[in-house]
């Protein structure tokens, strides 16, 4: 949970409860949809344990769950953005060789 607070407030947003900060995220373009909900379900389960609020023990696959949540969350706003700007410099730099490989052939 405090994963998904910092995050928000990295990226500027600081007004509000976690559950607006998430919404905000969202409103942004910072995550898609699929992201948000999972961002509220590492809410949830953060909200349970930070009010105690256990009835059931958890088991290692469910916060084995919550850690992969946290690492989509952590990667579309940190890692996904930076693949596509990679891929997308590569695209236009093969494209910006191609272009001056035809003037070349033109001229000779």
């Amino acid at each position: 949970r405090a994963v998904i607070e910092a995050t928000a407030k990295e990226r500027g947003i600081t007004e509000g409860k976690i559950k607006a900060k998430i919404e905000e995220m969202a409103k942004r373009g910072l995550i898609r949809e699929d992201t948000k909900e999972a961002a509220h379900e590492v809410r949830h389960f953060g909200n349970e344990m930070a009010h105690g609020d256990f009835v059931y023990e958890v088991v290692p696959d469910e916060a084995a769950d919550i850690l992969d949540l946290m690492d989509e969350v952590l990667a579309e706003v940190y890692q996904s953005r930076k693949k596509v700007e990679r891929v997308r410099e590569r695209r236009k730099a093969r494209e910006e060789q191609q272009k001056q490989e035809q003037s070349i052939d033109a001229v000779t």
